[in-house]
């Protein structure tokens, strides 16, 4: 991810950069924003979705409430076989 690059996660093969298959109703059409700070070296993770965006520990991001996660952060969106590292 370059810095200050937005991709987003979901099944909306139009509008997301990283696209689940259509079928997967645990992610969103438009499920989450994840940009990388430079100034920072963090991430900003945005839930958009109906089903959640978690942190590693379970914690569920708030919707529409841009969160920052450092490097090596573990995400997932709507249930733990959609996992990620924030690298």
């Amino acid at each position: 991810l370059r810095a200050n690059e937005r991709i987003v996660f979901g099944r909306d093969a139009n509008t997301c950069q990283v696209v689940f298959d259509q079928f997967d109703t645990s992610v969103s059409r438009q499920h989450c924003t994840v940009m990388f700070e430079p100034n920072t070296g963090r991430y900003t993770v945005i839930d958009h979705s109906r089903n959640g965006t978690f942190t590693q520990d379970g914690k569920r991001l708030e919707t529409q409430v841009p969160v920052q996660l450092d490097r090596g952060s573990v995400i997932y969106l709507g249930n733990r076989k959609n996992t990620f590292r924030l690298e």
